[in-house]
């Protein structure tokens, strides 16, 4: 890309409206110092005495912080949070940034906002404590998400659709929902990023790691093993191929693949 091409892109990302739907979720860290430590009267156990602690958008939250980084002229959040306090700060963070929150839905039953509770004594992290994992989503709430997307389409250019949690929005029913608008609205970038439902998703231009790429081609691949730059590359052709749309694997620090109409192109890391 030569500095014009360039010059010319980040200037249309300040022009660009984008909507993400998808799993919304904190990040927070709990710094424990063990010297304040004492033992609990009721359980004599030792208390986890937290010092300081602080808290970072993960997730979809995380793809809106990157979006208003870059500098999108407006993003639209949609998700679902629970009826508790790491909901309202969920929500609070979210507007801090400037991003609409009319989408983000609390469910009052079955959802508690999915958080990853990580503690830290010496600077090392603890076994992690996870809210959220025994999330159900509901129909209303699944009407909801896809009615407020709706409404919002007609001001974007694009819709980010994430996926992270195995119990999050991402029910076969609100797929097929997400689907069916990106089939009636083919004038939208529908970029997925989906952790481990990529298969069901259709219409979209898709965004994976490399292990996902494998998983999605019927080579199931161990997290911890990397994957041979040969094999990404036939990974990302051979899907789109099926789906006739771009398709972008990262590779962590050894870059990234781009296929598409133009061919497969390697981006350094």
């Amino acid at each position: 890309m030569n500095p014009e091409r360039l010059n010319s892109v980040l200037a249309d990302i300040k022009r660009t409206q984008v909507a993400v739907i998808g799993d919304f979720c904190l990040d927070a860290y709990w710094m424990v110092d063990t010297k304040l430590s004492e033992k609990s009267v009721e359980t004599g156990k030792h208390t986890m005495p937290v010092e300081t602690q602080k808290y970072s958008l993960g997730g979809a939250g995380n793809i809106v912080a990157n979006l208003v980084d870059i500098g999108v002229d407006r993003v639209f959040a949609l998700g679902v949070v629970g009826d508790d306090i790491f909901g309202e700060e969920m929500i609070r963070m979210v507007n801090s940034l400037g991003a609409d929150t009319a989408g983000m839905i609390v469910q009052k039953t079955r959802w508690a906002t999915p958080v990853y509770g990580k503690f830290y004594i010496g600077g090392e992290e603890q076994p992690r404590a996870d809210f959220g994992v025994t999330n159900s989503i509901a129909g209303e709430t699944e009407d909801r998400l896809a009615a407020a997307l709706e409404g919002v389409l007609s001001k974007v250019k694009a819709v980010v659709v994430n996926q992270q949690l195995p119990r999050g929005i991402a029910s076969d029913r609100l797929i097929g929902m997400l689907n069916a608008l990106a089939a009636k609205h083919p004038e939208i970038f529908f970029v997925v990023d989906s952790r481990n439902r990529s298969e069901k998703f259709k219409h979209a231009i898709y965004r994976f790691n490399a292990n996902e790429a494998a998983r999605l081609c019927g080579r199931e691949q161990p997290p911890d093993q990397g994957v041979l730059l040969d094999d990404v590359k036939a990974f990302a052709e051979r899907i789109f191929r099926t789906s006739g749309r771009p398709v972008f694997v990262s590779r962590g620090d050894r870059g990234s693949i781009v296929c598409s109409v133009s061919g497969t192109e390697e981006i350094p890391g």
